[in-house]
């Protein structure tokens, strides 16, 4: 949880071209913390996509003073746009270890100390269905693909895509919390969890801090 939050932070705030440094600090945290998100990042079908958006940029952004081909680009919106799509690299290897390594308790307890009632199971919830959530939009997608729909009507296809993903993931999650108040779980009565802090969590702290501060203030 640490790790995640200090590279989502230094995503958001790290100028310009730092944000290769964030990448970077956030697969040496994945490979230091669990290097099978590392794999998981790799084999992530959702970073290509993220490219091609980058590149779009490059067509609606800024003057177009660049020629590739038949193409006219804007170098400073394919250059924004690489910036961004190194942020949301960083956010997505940070996302992948934060799910290999979550403990849901630690989430809720630190939530629920702190006066948001509720709030930590319900973000336990959804960063435990991101899986799920990538599952489906794989599953969904492979089933188009081998209908031609991007082939046929690509705008259908991506609105069908986008919906089917939602609806299972939202029913998924739907079925977690039922399962949650079968057991008795109720947000008003619950007390707060204790925090579960571990032994290396000041250290990664320190770390980070660390770490921010020389990308941040250079």
């Amino acid at each position: 949880m640490v790790a995640f939050a200090g590279t989502l932070a230094l995503a958001a705030l790290a100028p310009e071209w730092r944000a290769l440094e964030v990448l970077a600090l956030a697969a040496l945290l994945a490979i230091a913390l669990s290097p099978e998100a590392l794999g998981r990042a790799l084999r992530d079908r959702s970073w290509p996509f993220l490219a091609l958006l980058a590149i779009g940029l490059g067509g609606l952004i800024g003057e177009r003073d660049l020629a590739m081909g038949p193409l006219s680009l804007s170098a400073g919106g394919l250059a924004m746009g690489a910036q961004m799509l190194l942020r949301a690299l960083s956010i997505l290897l940070a996302v992948h270890t934060l799910t290999t390594t979550l403990s849901l308790s630690r989430v809720a307890g630190a939530f629920e100390r702190v006066g948001f009632k509720g709030l930590g199971f319900a973000l336990g919830v959804a960063v435990n269905a991101l899986p799920i959530v990538q599952r489906n939009f794989q599953d969904v997608t492979t089933a188009l693909r081998l209908r031609g729909g991007f082939r046929r009507r690509p705008l259908r296809a991506a609105r069908l895509l986008l919906l089917t993903t939602t609806v299972n993931s939202v029913k998924h999650a739907e079925e977690i919390v039922a399962a949650a108040e079968a057991r008795g779980f109720r947000v008003d009565q619950n007390p707060p969890l204790p925090l579960a802090w571990q032994k290396g969590d000041l250290a990664l702290m320190l770390f980070l801090l660390l770490s921010g501060g020389l990308i941040l203030g250079r």
